[in-house]
């Protein structure tokens, strides 16, 4: 399920979102500065979009926390679902139709 994240429609829409949008912060990727389409958990407690994350993953064998100064990642393994950032996301695109 991890893996699966917002169908390729809903994630066009999610670009739709006006800027303005209060959820927008919540739902941006600190890494990308994109609208997360697949919010995943790392171990820092920080929600990060899944492709760029596993980006920084993969350009770094033992990736800093970019939010949390000092700390180290744990593996990759430890990502999990979002499933509130998940949520609201969909949330915002029902409202968009």
């Amino acid at each position: 399920m991890l893996l699966d994240g917002i169908p390729h429609a809903i994630a066009y829409s999610i670009d739709q979102i006006p800027p303005e949008d209060p959820n927008r912060s919540f739902l941006t990727c600190p890494l990308s500065g994109s609208l997360m389409k697949n919010p995943v958990i790392a171990s820092d407690g920080v929600t990060y979009d899944y492709g760029a994350i596993i980006r920084l993953y993969l350009k770094e064998k033992h990736p800093q926390s970019p939010t949390q100064q000092g700390a180290v990642l744990a593996d990759v393994c430890t990502l999990r679902p979002n499933w509130e950032a998940r949520k609201r996301l969909m949330r915002m695109v029902n409202q968009l139709n």
